[in-house]
């Protein structure tokens, strides 16, 4: 995705400063720090490199108390060129204050792992949830409703299963 951002060369690295609220990209070989972003997130993480040239990043709006922030997390999307944010997705009833993650698929819908609910949806361009899938289990002690945590979901091709393994000799 070199090609994409211009301003950045293959293999520098996207940081996500959690705790500063804070992106970098970085260049491993130097350590010079070839762009800041220090704006409207709160406790983000999960940042992604996107072939139109931006960055994506799961936003925890995670406040000090250890509850959400202006309603929960989001997804957002960030110009490096001009640092503006756009927010993809957010619901009230979407947060995850830790290890959430998301994934832009190729038709823009979102793929995203609500890990502290054992939560998995995907979100087409408007913000409808469009698959969900939560993880429940029952405690037998109390007989009350938890949930697995979720740290990473992928989607692979309905034929991944189906298809020969590969074998190559060494």
């Amino acid at each position: 995705m070199a090609a994409a951002f211009p301003q950045f060369e293959a293999g520098d690295l996207l940081l996500s400063l959690r705790n500063m609220s804070m992106l970098l990209v970085v260049d491993p070989d130097t350590g010079k720090i070839k762009w800041r972003y220090k704006g409207e997130l709160l406790y983000q993480h999960d940042g992604d490199f996107q072939p139109d040239g931006s960055i994506t990043v799961f936003d925890n709006r995670y406040g000090k108390k250890g509850a959400a922030v202006w309603g929960g997390s989001r997804i957002v999307k960030i110009d490096p060129k001009t640092n503006t944010l756009r927010t993809l997705y957010e619901s009230p009833n979407f947060y995850s204050n830790i290890r959430g993650k998301h994934s832009v698929l190729e038709d823009g819908s979102i793929l995203i792992t609500e890990f502290s609910t054992g939560r998995v949806f995907i979100v087409n361009p408007s913000g409808k949830v469009t698959y969900e899938y939560v993880n429940p289990r029952r405690v037998e002690d109390s007989g009350k409703l938890e949930y697995y945590e979720i740290t990473k979901a992928q989607l692979v091709k309905k034929d991944f299963f189906t298809q020969p393994l590969e074998c190559r000799s060494p």
